[in-house]
């Protein structure tokens, strides 16, 4: 494996800065996440708080549909499709993951403060389905962790995001 680093700024102030690591070597290909139960894409309602989406805009790029919500426990389910080509890119992947904070009411148009996504599977899929789960909101951030399934189940990504909640 080999570990990469990238940053971009603008007149010497930092705009943007990535990690990552690329690679792999033989070894077990043991999964433990299973995608939970949870309707089918056309029987899940369209997300309905589509704010982000104007134009031809990225968020435009992207039909959701909620399979599964419940603040009370602060988790989420979503099916996404990009329109005109399946999601099954590593960029498309964490475009699709990084709409965490629109899962939670309380988080709805928060910033994005770190995203982390590990590579498990890449596979062909229309839909893929994002599990996520908040693990707590603290002064002003949230914090929680999601999965992503192709449509046959197959674990795609997982990873974590910790954000800020939008002021009050």
């Amino acid at each position: 494996m080999l570990q990469l680093g990238a940053t971009m700024s603008c007149n010497d102030r930092l705009l943007l800065r990535v990690m990552g690591a690329t690679g792999g070597r033989e070894g077990r290909g043991d999964c433990f996440a299973q995608m939970p139960a949870v309707p089918a894409p056309e029987d899940s309602d369209l997300w309905a708080v589509e704010t982000l989406a104007a134009g031809d805009n990225m968020f435009s790029q992207f039909e959701r549909r909620i399979a599964h919500i419940d603040e009370n426990a602060g988790t989420q389910c979503f099916w996404s499709r990009m329109h005109g080509n399946p999601p099954t890119s590593v960029g498309q992947l964490a475009v699709i993951a990084d709409c965490f904070l629109g899962c939670h009411s309380y988080t709805h148009r928060g910033t994005s403060l770190d995203h982390g996504m590990r590579i498990h599977n890449q596979v062909e899929t229309e839909w893929v389905l994002t599990q996520v789960q908040f693990d707590g909101f603290t002064r002003g951030g949230a914090h929680g962790h999601f999965f992503q399934f192709a449509e046959d189940g197959t674990l795609l990504t997982s990873g974590a995001q910790t954000g800020l909640a939008p002021r009050g």
